[in-house]
């Protein structure tokens, strides 16, 4: 299922407003990337269509530090190019994850959409975090 998803980090749209990809994958992505940034320090959510992925780094400070990343040229080290971050209260990364699987629970609801609707009911999961 293909459709518009992209995050806002710092008042930036990365990859850019009105990307178009897997919404599902990215979210399902952004839930594994949540799980092991406040586990082990650090996680990765990936966009599928293009060179773009958004790393999640939590500070001393229990923050998530939030990178939005360019991997198409890669810099001298091959980590890619930070096009924006921001660093923010985790509950700010929660509270905007759980209102895009609402969002996308209604929608699917409203078509329908009982394969999305099981996927999301699994993604939901983080709500106990």
């Amino acid at each position: 299922m293909a459709g518009r998803v992209w995050l806002e980090i710092a008042g930036h749209a990365f990859p850019g407003a009105g990307w178009s990809d897997s919404p599902l994958s990215v979210l399902g992505s952004m839930r594994a990337a949540i799980r092991h940034a406040l586990d082990d320090g650090e996680g990765d959510v990936y966009f599928f269509e293009g060179p773009y992925f958004t790393k999640l780094l939590l500070t001393e400070d229990r923050a998530l530090r939030v990178v939005g990343v360019c991997d198409r040229y890669p810099a001298p080290d091959g980590g890619g190019v930070i096009e924006t971050e921001a660093t923010v209260p985790v509950h700010e990364v929660l509270d905007a994850y759980r209102d895009a699987v609402r969002s996308l629970r209604q929608w699917a609801q409203e078509r329908g959409e009982a394969e999305a609707l099981a996927v999301l009911q699994k993604m939901s999961e983080l709500d106990s975090v």
